[in-house]
């Protein structure tokens, strides 16, 4: 009983942890929009991508540590923290340089007047990020040691200082130095805590691992590296390329888009945080698993977001303001929230693949949708527009889709039968939120009410068969 409400408890802790985020997102787009402007988004959304982009600066080591943490050698566990800590440190150095020198470019885009401010943004923005890069070795041991809790207060604390120093600076009259100030005084906050949290007495000696330990800690590394590489240069290549082929303006309001859908689309995946121990080699029916989680996540993020695809830029423009109504917006939220769809699809088991297979092949296919991904935004943004950049998210996530469900199919050996029930809830709810939400559009009601009773139509239609086509209780819980 106590296990299950330890579980229970890192599991609301995770969400939790999410939320926050997710929370001063919501509050602070807004505000930036109303008193900065679109230009001026787009532009903080280029200073938010380099600071993290720096994260990569750690070579994969915070996986490794995170590994090392969740097993039974804390010694060990320490000295990949401190290696990854120090890795990250050192190597943020020149991709530091790199990013000020592009983002001073960038600046000229603004007017003159605004442009110092930028540039101060940008010194305050990429020393709060390299903060919170450097620390996160500790919050990923931290996490391995299972301090869930604690770190959900330190990202609680982060967000709620970020949130009053933001708010209190813009209010004071600074620019994008106020949003600049309230991120970095929230990475450093959160560095504080999340080194607390991963304080324990044990002590490691030196940095580096002996004997067979150096051989899996760059086996592990090296394939959270190209993941990593892969996942953010496919999350964070399509601001990269519209810097390149359009204006700040354009990029403030396709990152009102994106955020809405990512950060919606994250809150639900944290349901599959459950199945994880279910997913892995020693679990019998890994397959149910995989059955259920997918229908689950199927039903919760695809089915809403076709709703939101359908009638959902009222809401971006009501919550974001009028600066962002541009056209992008709403071509931008369509694939996009096509391209979160296909991500509900193959969530699961991708996750199966990586904890219960062959984690290689789960970064080969991570990387190839990012190539496919990274490939069709250069070409199509610079052919087409911004439009086609929104597009290759959707098609480097279905390449990703697709070979992920090619992969599982042989290895579950499962039936053209199998594979249809699995994805009957999830092909029948897209349609009647899409449909619902036109329905409502077209007798006059507004963009909310339209999005909301698509949704509810959707996860209740979903439901009903998941019901009916879920695995029994006894086969996932073997």
């Amino acid at each position: 009983m106590n296990g299950s409400k330890g579980l229970a408890r890192d599991a609301v802790a995770s969400i939790a942890r999410h939320l926050a985020t997710i929370i001063a997102g919501f509050i602070t787009v807004p505000i930036i929009v109303r008193m900065l402007g679109a230009s001026r988004l787009g532009f903080w959304s280029l200073l938010g991508t380099a600071a993290f982009l720096l994260g990569l600066c750690d070579l994969g080591l915070n996986t490794a540590t995170l590994r090392a943490a969740a097993g039974s050698d804390t010694s060990y566990a320490k000295q990949v923290a401190r290696l990854a800590a120090l890795m990250t440190t050192v190597l943020a150095v020149p991709a530091v340089a790199a990013c000020v020198w592009w983002l001073f470019e960038a600046s000229r885009q603004l007017p003159v007047d605004q442009r110092s401010d930028a540039r101060t943004a940008v010194l305050i923005g990429l020393a709060g990020g390299v903060v919170g890069a450097a620390s996160q070795s500790a919050r990923s041991y931290a996490q391995g040691q299972g301090r869930i809790v604690a770190l959900a207060w330190a990202r609680a604390g982060a967000v709620a200082l970020q949130l009053v120093v933001t708010v209190s600076l813009l209010l004071a009259g600074l620019g994008l130095s106020a949003v600049a100030l309230g991120f970095a005084s929230g990475a450093l906050v959160e560095a504080i805590l999340g080194f607390r949290a991963a304080r324990d007495g044990v002590r490691a000696q030196g940095l580096l691992p002996r004997g067979d330990n150096r051989r899996e800690l760059v086996r592990i590394a090296g394939s959270a590296m190209l993941t990593n590489l892969s996942v953010i240069f496919a999350v964070r290549a399509d601001v990269l390329v519209l810097e390149r082929i359009t204006n700040l303006a354009t990029i403030g309001a396709y990152s009102v888009a994106a955020r809405l859908v990512d950060q919606g689309f994250t809150l639900v995946k944290q349901v599959s945080a459950a199945l994880v121990p279910r997913l892995g080699k020693r679990a019998k029916n890994r397959g149910s698993s995989i059955r259920l989680g997918t229908m689950i996540i199927g039903i919760m993020a695809a089915g809403p977001l076709a709703a939101v695809a359908m009638s959902g830029r009222p809401i971006l423009i009501l919550w974001a303001g009028e600066p962002v109504d541009l056209p992008i917006l709403g071509v931008a939220l369509t694939w996009l929230s096509l391209a979160a769809m296909a991500a509900a699809v193959y969530e699961i088991p991708l996750s199966a693949i990586t904890l219960g297979g062959d984690a290689w092949a789960a970064a080969r296919f991570i990387a190839l949708g990012s190539i496919t991904n990274v490939t069709l935004s250069i070409v199509g943004g610079y052919a087409f527009g911004p439009w086609a950049v929104a597009a290759s998210t959707f098609a480097g996530n279905l390449v990703l889709a697709l070979l992920t469900w090619r992969s599982s199919i042989r290895t579950l050996r499962w039936d053209a039968q199998t594979v249809a029930l699995t994805f009957l809830p999830i092909l029948v709810s897209i349609p009647v939120a899409a449909v619902t939400a036109w329905a409502c559009d077209r007798a006059s009601l507004n963009g909310i009410l339209s999005t909301a009773a698509g949704c509810l139509a959707a996860i209740s239609v979903g439901a009903v068969l998941v019901f009916r086509l879920r695995p029994s209780a006894s086969e996932v819980l073997a």
